[in-house]
């Protein structure tokens, strides 16, 4: 089932100005996600209309290009202007978490609805001279919450604009214990064996084996993980079979943010 974001996403940042020219801000990991985010038939007819956004998605991506050439051909132009417009709205709001962590990232990290309690939900995790990595840090709320225990933080995040962010507000608070730095959850540039304890929030699952095995790779022995996955505790989610499963191993738990009981998942190495 191909989960929708529009309408969550308009509610939290619709009085925002995004253009469908602000797909040129996506950055390559972002559209690699396109075939599995965007509305195809939306896509298409943006596409159609704007072939200088197609050769900038392909050319930054070239993997995705048997999938932006399938739906050009399964959907034709639309000729009625308004029709046009409709179908560039969808895309701007199926796809505005992507937008918005490209251009507003400071806007992204007062209004997003992630409402944990870390101390609560973390709770039992000793941070204390620990070297801690925040994988799929975002704008970096968990990453400030470990600095005040850990010896050091890195905060991994492939977005280029929520890294800039997290330097200037480590460096306005005067915090030195924190580094910012690019990889992704199944690509991580640390060495191995290297890291105390990992963290992620709400980050863990686009490609979910190989992030599992990237992580086995660089925690020490006898460190821990700790996923907090956002999902509804109770509720089927699509992480939940594998990283459960023998070959990995991890528990789960609840833990609770504003909009409810989550389901976390832990592992100690």
């Amino acid at each position: 089932m191909v989960v929708r974001h529009a309408d969550k996403l308009f509610s939290l940042y619709g009085d925002l100005d995004l253009s469908i020219e602000d797909l040129y801000l996506l950055e390559r990991f972002q559209i690699a996600y396109l075939p599995q985010r965007a509305p195809d038939r939306a896509l298409a007819v943006v596409l159609h209309k704007y072939p200088s956004i197609k050769r900038f998605l392909t050319a930054m991506q070239p993997q995705i290009g048997d999938y932006i050439s399938e739906i050009l051909k399964r959907y034709d132009p639309l000729d009625e202007d308004r029709e046009s417009e409709k179908a560039a709205h969808e895309c701007i709001w199926e796809l505005a978490d992507l937008l918005i962590y490209c251009k507003h990232p400071e806007i992204y990290d007062r209004r997003s609805n992630l409402g944990t309690d870390f101390s609560l939900a973390l709770e039992g995790i000793d941070l204390c001279n620990k070297i801690v990595l925040d994988a799929g840090a975002g704008t970096g709320r968990l990453s400030f919450w470990a600095c005040n225990k850990a010896l050091t933080v890195f905060a991994v995040e492939p977005c280029s604009s929520m890294r800039h962010f997290i330097r200037n507000k480590a460096k306005r608070k005067r915090i030195y214990n924190l580094y910012a730095m690019d990889g992704q959850l199944d690509s991580l540039q640390i060495p191995e064996n290297d890291v105390d304890v990992l963290l992620t929030c709400h980050a863990i699952g686009w490609n979910l084996e190989a992030e599992l095995r990237e992580i086995e790779r660089v925690v020490k022995p006898n460190g821990i993980v700790v996923h907090l996955s956002g999902y509804n505790a109770g509720e089927t989610n699509p992480i939940h079979d594998t990283i459960t499963s023998e070959q990995f191993g991890y528990q789960a738990e609840t833990y609770a943010e504003t909009d409810g009981e989550k389901t976390k998942y832990t592992k100690q190495f």
